[in-house]
């Protein structure tokens, strides 16, 4: 690599490399991958001590861990199905959000018929700020609801199908006022 670059932020302190080259290889002793950088500055910053290190080197090397990928290292790594299958919250919550967004597509565009409605003389863009409200606090409730799942504050069992069905109320409601024909 040519004109190298590299931010590293640890803690309070933030390091800057810059570099006229850099190499990306494994060591064969250790099997970890080494970043080599060669003729460069390194920047180090220090907001609590107030003060910034400059220091220009020949070679610098980086060692970076390689990771094994046969493990899973996150929920959101996980296959569905298995997450169907677990039982404790965090898993559940993560289930329940893959099945929301699924969900969340049509009945956004369901809700889009109703506010796209305008009267003759009302103004083309009337509704846009309601609906831009709407999606919010929905998307904002899921994401709430979700974190309160995965920490155990709400029953899974109820998990996020309700918001769901608030929404679809809603826009079937919305629905019927604007195009449904009355009685």
């Amino acid at each position: 690599m040519e004109r190298f670059f590299i931010r590293v932020q640890s803690g309070s302190s933030e390091v800057l490399i810059w570099a006229k080259s850099a190499v990306l290889f494994i060591d064969s002793g250790s099997g970890e991958r080494v970043l080599q950088i060669s003729d460069g500055y390194r920047y180090e910053s220090n907001p609590a001590q107030g003060g910034m290190t400059v220091i220009r080197f020949g070679e610098h090397s980086i060692r970076i861990p390689l990771k094994n990928s046969g493990e899973m290292d996150s929920l959101a790594a996980m296959p569905t199905l298995e997450l169907w299958q677990q039982t404790d919250n965090e898993s559940q919550a993560e289930f329940q959000w893959r099945i929301a967004i699924i969900l969340s597509a049509p009945l956004l565009a369901l809700l889009a018929f109703p506010s796209s409605y305008t009267a003759p003389r009302q103004g083309r863009y009337s509704k846009i700020a309601v609906a831009i409200l709407i999606y919010a606090v929905y998307a904002s409730v899921l994401g709430t609801m979700r974190g309160m799942i995965a920490r155990g504050d709400f029953p899974p069992l109820l998990g996020l199908w309700w918001i769901h069905l608030l929404v679809l109320g809603l826009a079937l409601w919305l629905l019927r006022k604007y195009y449904g024909k009355p009685a």
